[in-house]
């Protein structure tokens, strides 16, 4: 009797330690199986976030800068258009640069004949223009003054090539019109906010779309010259340029433009433009300016070289014409400037192509 009840026990121990060694066994395969499957998921987190930063990086290498040689060859293209880049004098060359001084007068003889019209005043906040303000015109203008879409494309095209560091000054974007191919475009000090300017277009002559650049770029060569950093007004005698009634610093652009390039010759040009002589002054002194609208006055003079800094490859320097483009080369901000003009310009204009 004991001994089978030593067999049963046996038997049950046996039987008791055969399951948990199966239980056991199942216990690790699903643990393992576990483990499996959280690697599986966390390669496939890796992954995916390999992949996504992968399609992150492709994204930013997306963005290639503008070809140099292509983009110069094609600004050589659009330039040329009209001869303006080479140096012609023609009355066109002559409109394309003029602008309002700031006491409102037109700088130029094309405005002379044609009294400029305001056609809308918008106010500028960073890229935008609103709150148009109309005035009062006669019937045959009304048809400018609603081409709000011209008016926008003008505006976009300046601040698509124009960096907006240097829009912070233009708290106004005006429309006129004096008729075509006389002014095109015009910068104005305003009085009412220190330092602030105007940006004032001619609707009617903006088709030419070489044109217009030539124009955006010399006004905002007067807006980089005669803004507040480059002017101080001292109440007294300038021992430096002075443009208006006021002083240059004297490091000012300007100045130093002033100082390489028209100390010998600005008592000849005060005598001519007293006179009335400046085409003869200008026949004189041909070798020494870009262009005949150059020779008005220094201020005009450095706004037509900053254009052609802008515009023109390097010239050799034979010239003193050519020493003026070459002045802006050693300013570093400026030719980081040139580089970035020029590449936004083919950016936006090769795209329309």
């Amino acid at each position: 009797m004991k001994a089978k009840k030593l067999l049963y026990i046996l038997v049950i121990a046996l039987f008791l330690l055969t399951a948990a060694a199966c239980g056991g066994d199942d216990y690790e395969a699903e643990t393992e199986t576990e483990v499996e499957e959280t690697e599986t998921i966390d390669a496939e987190t890796e992954e995916a976030e390999t992949e996504e930063g992968e399609a992150e990086d492709t994204s930013d290498d997306s963005t290639v800068p503008v070809d140099t040689a292509a983009c110069d060859a094609f600004l050589a293209d659009f330039f040329v258009e009209d001869d303006y880049s080479s140096g012609d004098d023609s009355e066109d060359g002559e409109d394309e640069g003029e602008d309002e001084e700031e006491d409102g007068e037109d700088g130029g003889e094309a405005g002379e004949d044609d009294d400029e019209i305001i056609l809308v005043t918008y106010q500028v906040n960073g890229d935008e223009i609103s709150n148009p303000q109309e005035e009062s015109v006669s019937d045959d203008l009304i048809a400018l003054q609603q081409d709000t879409e011209t008016q926008q494309e003008v505006w976009d095209y300046f601040i698509n090539f124009m960096p907006a560091e240097q829009r912070e000054r233009i708290s106004e974007f005006i429309i006129f019109t004096d008729g075509q191919e006389n002014v095109l475009a015009a910068v104005d000090q305003l009085s009412v906010t220190p330092d602030a300017w105007s940006l004032e277009i001619d609707i009617a002559d903006t088709d030419d779309k070489a044109e217009l650049t030539y124009t955006l770029l010399h006004e905002y060569g007067h807006i980089m010259t005669l803004n507040n950093t480059q002017l101080t007004t001292t109440g007294g005698s300038c021992t430096t340029y002075q443009s208006d009634e006021d002083c240059t610093t004297e490091g000012s652009y300007l100045n130093q433009f002033y100082q390489a390039f028209w100390t010998d010759i600005y008592f000849e040009w005060e005598a001519a433009y007293a006179d009335d002589t400046l085409d003869a002054f200008y026949e004189q002194y041909s070798d020494q300016f870009l262009t005949d609208y150059a020779a008005t006055e220094p201020d005009e003079d450095i706004a037509e070289s900053w254009l052609y800094f802008i515009i023109s490859d390097p010239p050799a320097g034979d010239t003193i014409a050519e020493q003026k483009i070459l002045f802006f080369y050693d300013f570093s901000e400026l030719v980081s400037l040139r580089d970035e003009i020029r590449s936004n310009l083919c950016l936006y204009l090769m795209d329309e192509e």
